[in-house]
């Protein structure tokens, strides 16, 4: 899925939480890449630090908790996550609305990722969008919003039929849709295919839809991975 364009968040991030100096051609490998471009400049995941996840709505609450436990039991399972003192939370916390409505999307607490619903939130079918946020002193991650596109869940109406009638393909993208925009507010961002290697699963961060396909269930690839043992390192 494809994240907002930095335009609609220049005027918030470069007075609130920008990065100041470019990331490095080191923070891009084969299968993953960090964010890069303005205004995100994420390049690390903080050390000894919780990141909760929670929802803009108790509809979007019902939705997704199901599909985020699949990539949070992955990351806190991970040994270089628990090295750092890293903790990924995710909570049944309704926390969002009130920042998510005034737009003010790196408004809210630190180190919370805010997950919400809206129909088509960037104007086209099947696309969500990632709302990240940066620390303007360390790089790191700092938390945001995500707007899941709610037709990934909607089976009737003509406008809603992208996904057509083959229900364990819609599953497995929807799941890894989820993932992939939670790889957006950590950090990662979609990686260039001319570095993909021949003989791993694509990485749920490939945009557009192949790495969605994945018979993964919604866990991150070994491409991935690299990349978030990256956003660890460097949070170092």
């Amino acid at each position: 899925m494809k994240k907002i364009g930095a335009g609609a968040l220049v005027a918030a991030l470069a007075t609130v939480f920008a990065a100041a100096s470019p990331a490095s051609a080191a923070n891009e490998g084969t299968g993953w890449k960090l964010e890069s471009g303005k205004p995100y400049y994420i390049s690390s995941l903080a050390h000894h630090s919780t990141y909760t996840i929670s929802f803009v709505t108790q509809k979007s609450r019902s939705f997704l908790t199901t599909y985020l436990k699949i990539p949070v039991q992955q990351l806190n399972a991970m040994p270089e996550v628990r090295n750092a003192g890293i903790k990924f939370v995710l909570s049944t916390t309704v926390e969002g609305g009130t920042n998510y409505r005034n737009k003010k999307y790196c408004a809210g607490p630190q180190h919370h990722i805010m997950f919400g619903l809206k129909y088509q939130p960037l104007g086209q079918k099947g696309m969500s969008r990632a709302l990240p946020c940066t620390n303007l002193n360390t790089h790191a991650a700092w938390g945001g919003y995500v707007e899941m596109d709610t037709e990934y869940w909607t089976s009737t109406g003509k406008e809603n039929n992208w996904f057509g009638s083959n229900k364990t393909k819609a599953h497995a993208m929807t799941v890894n849709a989820v993932t992939h925009e939670l790889g957006h507010m950590m950090g990662l961002d979609h990686p260039d295919p001319s570095k993909f290697s021949p003989n791993e699963t694509k990485p749920v961060m490939t945009s557009p839809n192949g790495g969605y396909l994945n018979t993964n269930g919604g866990k991150y690839t070994a491409a991935d991975l690299r990349g978030i043992r990256k956003l660890v390192s460097n949070g170092a």
